[in-house]
């Protein structure tokens, strides 16, 4: 018993010891790297974004560490508000209520603690509304006024989009329905496979009614399916303001009925179009047209590529110019119809039509025209070269120009390519002559071409002589 007492005591002296050395060594090796971190410094919140809704902006962010930290105070101008909005620790959050009405805004986020120190952080809005997805475009039409910005492209082609009648315009055209009044900005995106197939609306197309405060801009649409009864591709009426924009694909009628005001871009407008394109086939029976079915406002610097058909008052451009104004503007593709039927505009009646083209072959019955079908307003300056055919009323540059009410002002057209040979509404001219390697005979008399400032500085038409550009013809200095 006494030889086993002794060696456990031996053995508790040893481990004793082993612990007393080891003590000491971690005493004399110890960095500090041991102990508790020191709170970090008081600062401003990291990480500060917004995104911003129809009516509100998001704030996210992450608190500072420090211990001493009470509380964040948001502020924002322009508009500020009376009292900071407070959010405790631990939020990180805050859905602030500012509308998207297109108002820049700076947010400060500010992290206040115990001792009163104060640190900012800011971040800046555009005050539009963020689109990333098809259900976010599809949210527009709850919040009809406000300012929206695409961010990415998005695709229509999928379920609910393209079922049953497809997609629902925003904004409606009807008595019960409110037009879109917002800004829409496309940012240089695209919306594709846009897909209506709608018997019982009337007025359809990505929107339906754009007021006089609506404006669309700089948005692509890309393999458009409408089928209808009034459609546009972007917008079936416009009193507002559609700019930068193109569409591609078919716009259609669906009944074999009455199907009037069809548009590659806009069904009827009364309001601005400008520095738009459209390569559409677009069919119907009445006011049919490759860019707008109707016009009543102003169309400028736009063109039209598709094969457009109808009945009545059918056009490459336009259907009817109805006490409006196109500037600036082509199309180039096939029109056929039965009356009153042109290359660029079927029927302009008490408007305007100026410094415009077309190319494309034109076929009907009566009032059959390179340019415009029937023409009761003012055209000048233009000229068309495609194929023309009918039974009455038929010319190279006009069909029919009415007597007391049309008036046609320094306008040409092919005879060779168009097969015509009338005067008095739209001046003959061979192919060289048109395209001025023969100068034999004056040709475009008044127009402002590039390299000549009698007729004008602003330069409106170009010419390539060598046959490269446009094929020799003129074209537009500004849209080609």
């Amino acid at each position: 018993m006494k030889k086993m007492f002794k060696r456990v005591m031996g053995m508790m002296r040893v481990i004793g010891m082993m612990m007393l050395a080891a003590a000491l060594c971690f005493g004399a090796c110890d960095d500090g790297s041991s102990s508790s971190m020191p709170d970090a410094e008081p600062a401003a919140v990291s990480g500060l974004t917004a995104a911003t809704a129809a009516d509100h902006v998001t704030l996210a962010w992450t608190d500072p560490s420090n211990p001493t930290f009470d509380h964040i105070e948001i502020t924002w101008t322009p508009g500020v508000p009376a009292e900071p909005v407070n959010v405790d620790p631990g939020v990180q959050t805050c859905d602030v209520a500012v509308p998207a009405d297109g108002t820049a805004r700076t947010f400060t986020v500010t992290s206040v603690f115990e001792d009163t120190a104060t640190f900012g952080a800011t971040i800046d809005t555009t005050g539009e509304a963020e689109i990333y997805t098809a259900a976010d475009l599809d949210n527009v039409r709850n919040n009809l006024a406000a300012h929206y910005i695409l961010m990415a492209d998005i695709d229509l082609g999928l379920s609910p989009y393209n079922d049953g009648q497809g997609w629902e315009p925003i904004g409606r055209f009807s008595k019960e329905g409110t037009p879109f009044s917002g800004v829409f900005n496309g940012n240089g995106h695209a919306i594709s496979n846009l897909t209506v197939n709608s018997e019982s609306v009337y007025g359809v197309g990505l929107f339906g009614y754009l007021d006089g405060q609506g404006v669309v801009s700089d948005l692509a649409l890309v393999e458009v399916n409408i089928r209808g009864e009034g459609c546009g591709g972007l917008a079936y009426h416009n009193a507002g303001a559609v700019r930068y924009c193109s569409v591609s694909g078919s716009v259609s009628g669906i009944s074999e009925e009455v199907v009037g005001l069809m548009g590659g871009l806009v069904g009827t407008n009364q309001g601005e179009v400008s520095d738009c394109q459209t390569s559409v086939n677009v069919s119907g029976t009445n006011l049919v047209g490759g860019l707008v079915g109707a016009n009543g406002g102003t169309v400028s610097d736009c063109h039209a590529t598709g094969v457009v058909s109808g009945e009545n008052k059918v056009g490459g451009l336009a259907g009817m110019i109805d006490s409006g104004t196109v500037s600036g503007c082509y199309a180039t593709g096939t029109v056929s119809g039965t009356d009153e039927i042109g290359g660029l505009a079927g029927f302009v009646y008490e408007s305007t039509v100026s410094d415009c083209y077309a190319t494309g072959s034109v076929s009907g019955s009566d009032q059959i025209g390179g340019l415009v079908g029937r023409n009761m307003g003012t055209v000048s300056f233009c000229y068309a070269i495609g194929a023309v055919s009918g039974t009455n009323y038929v010319g190279g540059l006009i069909g029919e120009n009415t007597v007391d009410a049309g008036t046609v002002d320094s306008g040409y057209y092919d005879s060779q390519t168009t097969g015509q040979s009338d005067t008095g509404k739209g001046e003959p001219r061979t192919t060289a002559q048109m395209k001025l390697t023969d100068t034999s005979v004056a040709t475009y008399a008044g127009w402002d071409f590039t390299g000549e400032t009698a007729n004008g500085t602003a330069d409106t038409w170009s010419i390539d002589t060598a046959g490269v550009v446009n094929s020799g013809y003129p074209y537009l200095t500004g849209n080609h």
